[in-house]
């Protein structure tokens, strides 16, 4: 992964945001654009700074003016402001586009805060994946990734995607089937050739794992996922079941703890 994309707006869940995109950007030697999507926000606020990583492994915190005698100094800037001048009008997936983003990065207070139109307004709208961070989430790295999706319907370009995220950070990866409403829980050998033909080839030996889950409540099976099985980072594609039933406000549905996790939404 080269480029990750910050979607800004000067809350106090985009600063957390930022700091969990430098932590996930050093680990991947990635490059952090930020986008300042809020512009009033944008007129009082300070944070121009830009953070480089030196030679020496270390990070340094620099002002737009310092940056040009920095350059010489740094293997490559982590994080950049993207120009105002280069933003006015266009829309997430033009800036993805040509500036080659691998994941968009957006603060929110909640996974169940507005997740809706977060998702709505970015996933739909760029040619990458989505990162929802809670303000709670913590700043650690993720180690127990779980994709939660039908192995029937599930994508080979999410698997492989996944496993070179897990590869760079050194994680677990698991395929939660959950099986789509109306269509019948599919017999556990016939289940077991549907993960084999998913998750496709290993060349790196990470640790792959699948996991049948009978509970068809996504938000029950996502609390187990993440409080019981202690996964930090759950992925799901913009769609009508799995991700509709996480984020649904329907108190019959909403019965899990807070999913204080990150959640990785890829276009449908």
């Amino acid at each position: 992964m080269k480029n990750i994309l910050l979607l800004n707006d000067f809350t106090p869940e985009a600063e957390h945001a930022i700091s969990y995109a430098t932590m996930l950007a050093t680990a991947l030697n990635a490059r952090v654009l930020v986008w300042n999507v809020s512009h009033q926000a944008a007129k009082t606020a300070v944070k121009r700074e830009l953070i480089y990583v030196l030679k020496n492994g270390q990070q340094q915190v620099v002002r737009p003016t310092e940056q040009e005698a920095l350059n010489n100094l740094a293997d490559h800037p982590l994080i950049s402001v993207l120009d105002d001048k280069d933003t006015i009008n266009r829309t997430v997936h033009e800036i993805a586009c040509n500036n080659n983003i691998q994941l968009v990065i957006k603060g929110v207070k909640s996974i169940e805060d507005k997740i809706e139109q977060h998702a709505l307004k970015v996933v739909t709208k760029s040619c990458c994946p989505l990162l929802l961070v809670p303000k709670q989430a913590p700043l650690n790295l993720f180690k127990q990734i779980a994709y939660l999706a039908d192995l029937r319907y599930c994508r080979n370009n999410i698997n492989s995607y996944l496993k070179e995220v897990a590869h760079e950070v050194n994680a677990n990866l698991s395929i939660a089937h959950i099986s789509v409403a109306s269509i019948p829980e599919p017999e556990v050998n016939y289940a077991m050739d549907l993960y084999k033909k998913a998750i496709g080839p290993n060349p790196n030996n990470i640790s792959l794992s699948f996991n049948q889950i009978k509970e068809r409540n996504v938000r029950k099976a996502a609390d187990v996922l993440i409080h019981v099985m202690k996964n930090d980072l759950l992925v799901m594609t913009y769609n009508k079941y799995h991700f509709s039933m996480l984020t649904s406000k329907d108190p019959l549905l909403n019965e899990a703890h807070d999913l204080n996790v990150p959640l990785m939404v890829f276009p449908s």
